[in-house]
């Protein structure tokens, strides 16, 4: 008796190797498998990191995401001035930036500005490097951006007050027409460049379940468009539907029946490891979880000695 409907994955999948440069952007997913691959990636003290696992802060929306790509591909002047001008001291005396989120923000202008550098900076030597796979997590078709400069789409709103912002919905074809544009533009600048696209299991209770079903329905078809954009470059793996169709039960769930549950991301992180690991990587993966395990043990010996 089979009690699961297993989600197949695509035959078309990447090859991360040890070697391979790694960018993660966007939301809950990216955060995750960048968690994971960072821990395998970043290990070598005598080299520069391999992984940089969402430089921006998480990013929920394709506007930010697509808005953090192009400023990563910005000539770097261009791009320190821009993040200069994104600046802001909040309400609550912190200095803030509308690219980032409020993981680097710091008590002085100064202090934000070096943060969110450094931070933007070693993204761009990833997106450089040879044959670099960038993963994108889409989450929500809904943005924000301020009231009084509508063109300006914010990352984060760092709790300012609601009458800043508008909040926008995004169509298919905007969406479709909007990523396909970035991946060209990101193509154009690193030719060996290869996206794998996800969209997050979450779902937007605030905006209604149907209506969050109708924006992952949207997310889907930008997906799908970029994937035929540019087919040999661009990958899609589903995490969307192995939470929704293979782990279809609210046990899967933390107590807010809204964000998948730590077992749920281990096995979808499990999954995206057999789909695109090579078995060198898999190999090093798991030597650095058994090395991890040995550590935590130790660490609770001690703790009661």
């Amino acid at each position: 008796m089979q009690l699961q409907t297993p989600v197949d994955l695509p035959l078309r999948a990447p090859r991360l190797s040890p070697d391979t440069p790694v960018l993660l952007l966007g939301s809950c997913f990216a955060a995750h498998i960048g968690e994971r691959l960072s821990a395998v990636l970043n290990t070598d003290a005598s080299a520069s990191d391999r992984c940089s696992a969402n430089p921006f802060g998480v990013l929920y929306n394709p506007r930010s995401i697509c808005q953090a790509l192009h400023l990563l591909a910005a000539p770097h002047e261009e791009m320190l001035q821009r993040i200069s001008e994104s600046l802001f001291q909040g309400r609550d005396g912190i200095w803030h930036s509308w690219l980032f989120s409020t993981l680097f923000s710091g008590s002085t202008r100064e202090e934000a500005f070096q943060r969110m550098v450094q931070s933007a900076n070693a993204a761009r030597c990833l997106t450089a490097s040879a044959s670099p796979i960038i993963i994108l997590t889409f989450g929500t078709d809904h943005h924000y951006a301020l009231a009084k400069h509508p063109d300006m789409v914010v990352a984060n709103c760092h709790k300012e007050l609601p009458d800043t912002f508008i909040e926008k919905t995004d169509d298919a074809d905007s969406l479709q027409t909007l990523l396909a544009a970035t991946l060209t533009h990101l193509h154009d600048r690193c030719p060996s460049v290869s996206f794998i696209l996800t969209v997050s299991p979450y779902r937007y209770r605030k905006y209604g379940f149907h209506a969050s079903m109708l924006g992952k329905a949207r997310l889907l078809l930008m997906c799908e468009k970029a994937m035929s954009t540019w087919p040999d470059a661009t990958y899609y793996f589903p995490a969307y539907e192995i939470m929704n169709d293979e782990l279809r039960d609210y046990r899967f769930y933390r107590p807010d029946m809204l964000h998948p549950s730590e077992q749920a991301v281990e096995y979808i992180a499990e999954r995206f490891e057999g789909w695109c690991f090579t078995t060198e990587m898999k190999a090093i993966a798991e030597e650095r979880r058994r090395a991890m395990r040995r550590m935590a043990h130790r660490s609770i010996v001690l703790s009661h000695t």
